[in-house]
């Protein structure tokens, strides 16, 4: 008879070991219910459409929520911990789970239940996800707590508060760098951005260029150099292209509703950031000002391999090795359509 040999044993005994490590109580069917929530967000779907929620487990919600600048909760379900009862929660949560919005689930190891829902870490669409702000403080936190994220269709994220764990559904090696690619393009978009304002226009970039790319299929991103000339030299070596007659001040937009806390400002404000992901969504690259201005989108790299456009895989990344090549450009965000990233520094940040 043919052995078996499958991922999921060895998932799971990882899985639970890791568990056990950062406090969770000694539970089989807990670990079962986890394991498939791990195994299924990276690939879930609904109606076709590729959803990537991203999941915080904990045993006291209310304290970890307490630690963010604002929040909101959703209450969904409750149920024992069953097989039954995951399924349940994810089918109930994961379409919800995009923008600032990700999934939760509390385990009270006493009444052998778990409460599931979701978590906001503010009042607006263009809010980064909670974890974005949770992460800076994340290993302080008193309850047990682990965050789950998709880093792509076959590579999973599972972090505690002392020690992480990557999953990996394949058989090939995976290189993985614990870095914020959207904080470091978002402090370049802010460099210019008057100090006062500067930490409240980098937390709008941080969260929209997140939701913007993961929402995408692929993506490139571009901020240019504070030199006077460096648009006329970019525009040089671009094919076609969209630029904006008038840049979008985002910054100017953060600021106004921020002094202001107008209705009509807060509204404009998230209407931009809608179509700001709609632009990086969009075939081509996104070049923004590091000043916080949108200058224009759906622009091309000449090839001078005669590769013209990125519209997908091979291209987009050559697209990318080209772009990085050029100094008129500070940095360079490249996502791929399987969520693979990277990052081009082209000088040093100047709030580094």
């Amino acid at each position: 008879m043919a052995t078996v040999k499958s991922f999921r044993e060895f998932v799971f005994d990882s899985l639970e070991a890791f568990l056990y490590r950062e406090g969770f109580p000694v539970n089989g069917e807990l670990v079962k219910g986890i394991a498939f929530l791990a195994n299924n967000i990276c690939h879930y779907e609904e109606e076709s459409i590729r959803l990537t929620p991203e999941i915080l487990i904990s045993t006291d919600l209310t304290s970890i929520a307490k630690t963010l600048p604002t929040h909101i909760v959703i209450r969904i379900g409750q149920g024992p911990i069953t097989m039954d009862t995951f399924k349940k929660a994810l089918k109930g949560t994961a379409p919800l789970g995009r923008d600032n919005w990700i999934i939760y689930v509390t385990v009270d190891s006493e009444a052998n239940t778990i409460d599931y829902g979701l978590l906001a870490s503010g009042m607006s669409e263009p809010n980064p996800s909670p974890y974005s702000h949770l992460r800076v403080g994340f290993t302080d936190l008193i309850p047990s707590v682990i965050y789950i994220k998709a880093l792509s269709p076959r590579l999973l994220l599972v972090k505690g508060k002392s020690d992480e764990l990557i999953i990996s559904f394949s058989l090939e090696d995976y290189e993985y760098e614990d870095e914020n690619y959207f904080a470091v393009l978002a402090s370049y978009i802010t460099s210019g951005v008057s100090e006062e304002w500067r930490a409240a226009a980098n937390d709008l970039f941080v969260g929209v260029l997140e939701q913007a790319a993961e929402s995408s299929h692929g993506c490139l991103i571009a901020v240019l150099r504070e030199q006077d000339d460096a648009l006329d030299r970019l525009r040089t070596q671009m094919k076609d292209g969209i630029l904006l007659p008038e840049p979008l001040d985002m910054a100017a937009c953060v600021i106004d509703s921020q002094q202001t806390h107008d209705s009509n400002a807060h509204m404009s404000l998230i209407s931009m950031c809608a179509v700001l992901k709609r632009m990086i969504g969009y075939d081509g690259i996104t070049i923004l000002s590091s000043d916080g201005k949108l200058l224009g989108y759906n622009f091309f790299v000449t090839s001078d391999e005669g590769v013209e456009g990125l519209p997908s895989g091979g291209a987009r990344t050559r697209a990318y090795q080209k772009l990085c090549t050029m100094d008129a450009l500070g940095c360079v965000l490249f996502r791929s359509e399987d969520g693979a990233m990277r990052i081009h520094r082209g000088d040093a940040n100047p709030n580094a």
